[in-house]
């Protein structure tokens, strides 16, 4: 009897959990791989309400979380416990997503122990190391180490290009968020049907806010919640949710400010299929989160971007958003513009740069063909047909366009 070849996917973050699911969910019905699925313990509620969804058991959970560990010591203890995982199980392929810390110490100890790496989002780019801190950092390193990359867009893969990847290890396949998106929006709870129908009374206007990156923590977070008061001290019809992220940082800060405002509604986190419920009846959304910006194009709702860079340029040049930092005056003047003059930024005409929902099976037949020898592993013609934009010039152009049967 012919044993298949193993496949470990680790998952360290809601996020990874979000656009890993349709990933594993479609390896999990491929008759010619095994799947397995380690954990390393990182946002482990959140995480486990995800797969849980997706109806997924991780095989392993490294449990690494310790209250208010460093990045050195979270780098430390995935290691060690990865390196205990890869030993037991013994996998042919390991597959990590985006640029977690969590995905990089997973990826290091597949390299070290001589395993192809797979990296799901690969190529995305601020060209600034420390924004955001450390994602950029963690992207570039990883793609160091990677065999195969599974690029989202054309953009991501010429990043790559330009960094010297060989292209014949390069595949564009779409972000699998996309596919995330067309399963989980259904589920949204019936709360929070509620909560913004009542809301939504009145004609009032909803803004969507989430901060929680490093770069955002202290006076920049202050100067974001500054910038909400004054909004609503200037518009009596806007209401604002604020999911609080469980870094204790993070919530201290905008607790201190926020609360006395009655029109800022601080809640905890939602439930992914209730955060696109609130993204998408949203007028737009204040966010420093990378996949918000996703979800966010996907739904066309306005962004103003709480960050100095974005590694998803498609956005800025589709007109989607806008850059705005963590300046006060600046936030409150994009975020004016767009409800005064009821500018949403629409873009019906152009298709979504980020994917068409078939990402997860693109990178299912990726890992066959791998794991039988096969090469490419994707012909052009069966990549994501996606927008790449010319800094220098400002023109587009596309890859070829789909004809995978999917």
């Amino acid at each position: 009897m012919t044993t298949l070849p193993k496949i470990l996917v680790a998952v360290g973050t809601r996020p990874e959990a979000i656009k890993l699911g349709p990933v594993i969910k479609a390896l999990k019905e491929s008759g010619d791989i095994q799947t397995l699925v380690v954990t390393t313990g990182q946002h482990n509620d959140m995480l486990q309400r995800i797969l849980k969804v997706f109806d997924i058991t991780p095989d392993i959970d490294l449990g690494i979380m310790e209250h208010q560990q460093s990045l050195n010591q979270i780098i430390s203890r995935i290691t060690m416990k990865m390196d205990v995982a890869i030993a037991d199980l013994a996998p042919d392929i390991f597959l990590v997503q985006g640029d977690t810390s969590s995905a990089f110490a997973s990826a290091l100890v597949a390299y070290y122990c001589k395993i192809p790496v797979f990296h799901v989002e690969a190529g995305l780019r601020t060209h600034n190391l420390y924004s955001p801190y450390p994602e950029e950092g963690n992207r570039k390193l990883i793609s160091t180490i990677t065999s195969v990359h599974l690029a989202p867009t054309l953009t991501a893969k010429k990043n790559l290009l330009t960094e010297g990847i060989p292209e014949d290890t390069i595949y564009v396949t779409g972000n699998p968020v996309i596919d995330a998106i067309k399963k989980m929006e259904k589920f949204a709870s019936v709360n929070i049907k509620r909560f913004i129908h009542n809301l939504s009374q009145g004609n009032n206007k909803i803004i969507l806010v989430t901060s929680h990156r490093r770069e955002s923590w202290g006076q920049p977070l202050r100067n974001i919640c500054d910038a909400i008061n004054e909004i609503s001290s200037l518009r009596s019809d806007v209401e604002f949710i604020f999911p609080l992220h469980m870094n204790p940082r993070v919530r201290a800060t905008v607790k201190s400010i926020l609360e006395p405002n009655r029109r800022v509604h601080l809640l905890e986190p939602l439930d992914y299929p209730d955060t696109l419920y609130t993204l998408k009846n949203s007028t737009l959304t204040m966010t420093d989160s990378g996949g918000i910006q996703e979800e966010a194009t996907y739904y066309n709702v306005p962004l103003v971007i709480l960050r100095d860079h974005t590694e998803r340029p498609e956005i800025i040049y589709q007109n989607r958003g806008v850059l705005a930092g963590r300046n006060r005056k600046r936030i409150v003047e994009e975020v004016m513009k767009i409800l005064d003059t009821e500018k949403r930024f629409r873009c019906f005409d152009m298709p979504n740069p980020f994917g068409d929902g078939h990402a997860s099976r693109r990178i299912r037949l990726a890992i066959e063909r791998f794991s039988r020898g096969v090469a490419p592993l994707l012909e052009a013609e069966e990549q994501f047909s996606s927008p790449d934009f010319s800094r220098r010039t400002g023109k587009t152009e596309t890859n070829m366009k789909l004809k995978l049967n999917l």
